[in-house]
């Protein structure tokens, strides 16, 4: 295999998008995915692209993605359902709604136009639904993509580009020689890199664990659906506390939990030992997530021992996993859409799926370097909103691996945050 200029370790949106920059700069890249293309949360997720509500640190990241997605809309081959014409949040209780406004107010010192709507904008802007809403939160310039075309396109232009992406080839270890970095062993040989973008999701903290890096990361599972095409009168995603729905490019709705979840946190023996860290977040939302405690308990750290492994063939289980969806969950969103919008048999399920997230204390994402190793560079911990911000995440993390800097502001998304602070919470209003 053959030597490049910066090798990625992952190839989800935000690795893909870190190829597509690094390539328009001259460099060589190669991009390694131990299953498929976007084969995890880069098409298991909503495909909100959502500057909405976000913690205020990340609206310069939210703002610089979306118009990287227009950039990656208009150069892709294939239609992935890019629009941004608007994401809405209504809501019936007075509280939030002044919360919604305190927060648009500060957005919009960043830049970001969003605004809060009056009951009768609503209504203007889903006749459909049904409820007395105090109002809700509107921005107008969000978008959304469809997850399972966008990353794969993206893909197939960096390939076309010269990108080398080796699927089903897992990185096995990162090789240094002092603080120098010189490539990755994988499964199919070695393949030299003086620098290395790690965006491995969920198995990142098993990748750098010969590093010893101290990265709290637990993981969510999300249990998504979506409908046949009907006629379901929705123009933009809406967000309500027990239901999302975002009208899909064939016509159906994708669907999921609203704002209030939940979503699963099944218990592993490394959920439990980083469990005090995530207390203070269970606290300020605690409905927001089931526990549950079942085969994860002992699937978990057998499919860790396996990536860490030398087997080749044991990683076949785990190159793209397929986390079983919650029904009771998917149910609870379709008889929320049912009593919201007033649909009845012609709302059908088409599929079900879920995926998982890696979540960290405070729900903000990680992009740093690796202290002791400065040619490695780590994006983690995406906590839901790796899809969207993608494309800007993988524009700093070329910019940490070429020059050493961002043009972003990226101090509040520091590796050693986790050792100044124990107990962090995000600051989100959805």
């Amino acid at each position: 295999m053959s030597s490049y200029d910066v090798a990625i370790i992952g190839a989800g949106i935000v690795g893909c998008s870190a190829a597509w920059v690094l390539n328009r700069r001259g460099l060589r890249v190669a991009v390694l995915e131990k299953g498929r293309v976007g084969g995890e949360q880069s098409s298991r997720n909503a495909g909100f692209i959502r500057q909405q509500g976000r913690d205020l640190r990340e609206i310069p990241m939210a703002r610089r993605a979306l118009a990287l997605w227009r950039q990656i809309s208009a150069e892709v081959a294939t239609d992935i359902g890019f629009r941004d014409d608007g994401v809405l949040a209504p809501t019936s209780d007075a509280v939030q709604l002044e919360k919604m406004r305190r927060w648009a107010v500060l957005a919009a010192q960043a830049g970001l136009h969003s605004r809060v709507i009056s009951r009768e904008e609503v209504s203007a802007f889903v006749p459909r639904l049904i409820g007395d809403y105090e109002g809700g939160l509107f921005t107008a310039d969000d978008a959304w993509a469809e997850p399972d075309l966008a990353t794969e396109a993206l893909a197939d232009l960096v390939r076309a580009r010269g990108v080398v992406v080796h699927e089903r080839c897992v990185a096995k270890r990162i090789v240094t020689q002092g603080a120098h970095v010189s490539g990755i062993e994988t499964e199919a040989g070695f393949i030299g890199a003086g620098r290395v973008i790690v965006t491995a999701g969920v198995w990142a903290a098993d990748l750098l664990a010969p590093f010893r890096v101290s990265l709290p990361l637990n993981d969510l599972r999300v249990s998504l659906a979506c409908t046949e095409p009907f006629d379901h009168g929705l123009t933009h995603p809406i967000w309500l506390p027990d239901v999302l729905a975002r009208p899909r490019k064939d016509g159906g709705l994708t669907i999921g939990p609203g704002t209030d979840g939940p979503f699963d946190f099944d218990i592993s023996p490394r959920g439990i030992r980083l469990a005090p860290r995530f207390v203070p977040a269970l606290l300020k939302r605690p409905s927001g997530v089931r526990i549950n405690l079942g085969r994860h308990f002992i699937d978990d750290p057998r499919r860790r021992s396996a990536y860490r492994g030398d087997d080749a063939s044991r990683y076949d289980a785990i190159r793209v996993p397929e986390p079983e969806p919650t029904a009771a969950i998917i149910d609870r969103c379709v008889a929320a859409l049912r009593r919201r919008f007033g649909y009845g048999a012609e709302l059908r399920i088409a599929r079900r799926w879920a995926g998982r997230i890696d979540v960290t204390p405070d729900a903000l994402p990680v992009v740093d370097h690796l202290p002791q190793h400065p040619g490695i560079v780590l994006i983690s911990g995406l906590s839901g909103h790796g899809f969207g911000a993608g494309p800007a995440l993988g524009e700093m993390a070329a910019e940490l691996a070429e020059t050493g800097a961002c043009s972003l502001p990226r101090a509040d998304f520091s590796l050693d945050r986790f050792e100044k602070k124990y107990f962090l919470t995000a600051e989100s209003v959805l």
